[in-house]
């Protein structure tokens, strides 16, 4: 009897002498276990029975790779941090994914007719709005589908810019409403039809007025045994598409979905321009609560050089810097992009001239000269446009003369 409660008994766990039945184990990761186990006051015998009980969830941690990288652990501490946010979500959004249940992204696929053409993915990076290359875009006559992040809708709207498509993949339903609750948004939405995941912000759902379709983003069991299932059991019609993590990937694999190519990116940057300051990064404050004594970091400077890397684009030149999250969409998306092209049949091209995209099956041009090789020829709807401003400004209409001769000059608007 006395041996069984000695091997119950809560004992100490004793650092550097490592004096414990588990040996070779580091200390950080020993000490994370142990003062979770001290907390609820448990044995370490009772620990390995609760992990018994969950055995069969417990396998697929053991299939991780046997170098944990960074990014499988920023992938884990996601979806463990908003299971819960994503799963509300997909119960709020139950009667809207039902009302209509064709409405998903096969019926695009099929009905649409995007196959073969063009199409242009428009994020919310600094160089869409660096270059101005929505107005640039404004007139332009392209021929395929425009895609656009719920992030940059409402500067596309701004500048004469209807997206044929938007996305929202984000549960966050702070963040994701304020891109879409605009009265410029509001004014053309009905115009542009708009691409929901299932778990996507819900009242961002309700809000949207226009035309919606779903999908579901699938869940690894190596990230989180079983998740996936359960979410499926809601909407088990809906089709399953990898959103990358974020939503400009998902615009990007949604336009090879429905069979378009070339593929041009515009503001999809993954990248901070050289001066921006650090503190007004996207995620600076999460990095901040990892510095000081006892936390990954224990200065600010050394949070800076571990956090942030500076680089200089290879062919645009332009000098920018990433962040631990932006490396991970960036691997993310250059991983993808070296399998899915040639795989699928379509080809990817960097319009973006800045950011921090490029490598395999990703071809870095200026947008200016992607626009000449894949929009309209000169008997164009955007031609005839020109003329007809030519011909309001002969009856005393008050358009730029200057203007139009730039049009006519220069088709595709600015140097390269």
């Amino acid at each position: 009897m006395q041996k069984k409660k000695d091997r119950d008994a809560v004992e100490e766990v004793k650092t550097p002498k490592r004096d414990r039945k588990i040996t070779k184990v580091e200390d950080r990761y020993w000490n994370f276990f142990n003062r979770i186990r001290k907390g609820f006051k448990l044995s370490w015998n009772q620990v390995f029975k609760r992990f018994s009980l969950y055995g069969n969830g417990i396998i697929y941690i053991f299939q991780a790779p046997p170098e944990i990288t960074k990014h499988l652990q920023l992938d884990i501490n996601t979806v463990i941090g908003l299971t819960d946010l994503w799963v509300n979500n997909i119960r709020d959004n139950w009667n809207a994914i039902h009302e209509e249940p064709w409405r998903t992204i096969l019926f695009l696929r099929k009905y649409g007719h995007y196959a073969g053409k063009p199409a242009i993915v428009i994020g919310a990076g600094p160089s869409l709005l660096e270059h101005d290359h929505l107005k640039r875009l404004a007139r332009a006559d392209f021929p395929g589908p425009i895609i656009s992040t719920s992030h940059s809708l409402k500067w596309c709207y701004e500048k004469g810019v209807i997206p044929e498509m938007s996305a929202i993949v984000d549960g966050n339903r702070e963040k994701i409403v304020k891109f879409i609750d605009d009265p410029v948004v509001e004014a053309h939405m009905k115009e542009t039809k708009m691409v929901f995941c299932a778990s996507a912000a819900s009242n961002a759902v309700e809000r949207w007025k226009g035309e919606r379709f779903f999908f579901l983003s699938p869940i690894p069991n190596n990230i989180f045994p079983n998740i996936d299932r359960v979410m499926w059991q809601f909407v088990p019609h809906l089709p399953v598409m990898d959103t990358g993590g974020n939503c400009g990937a998902f615009c990007v694999n949604l336009a090879a979905f429905l069979g378009c190519s070339p593929i041009i990116l515009l503001g999809l940057d993954y990248a901070y321009p050289e001066g921006f300051p650090y503190e007004k990064t996207q995620y600076y404050d999460a990095w901040m609560q990892s510095v000081g004594e006892g936390r990954p970091y224990p200065d600010i400077e050394t949070m800076h050089e571990q956090i942030f890397e500076h680089q200089v684009h290879p062919t645009f030149k332009n000098r920018y810097y990433t962040d631990f999250v932006y490396r991970v969409f960036l691997h993310n998306f250059r991983e993808a992009m070296t399998v899915y092209p040639d795989q699928i049949g379509f080809k990817v091209i960097n319009a973006t001239e800045g950011g921090a995209i490029h490598g395999k099956n990703i071809q870095c041009m200026t947008f200016k000269k992607a626009l000449k090789l894949y929009s309209r020829g000169s008997n164009s709807a955007r031609d005839r446009t020109i003329d007809s401003m030519a011909g309001k400004i002969s009856i005393g209409r008050e358009v730029a003369l200057e203007e139009v001769l730039e049009l006519k000059k220069d088709p595709y608007g600015g140097d390269d």
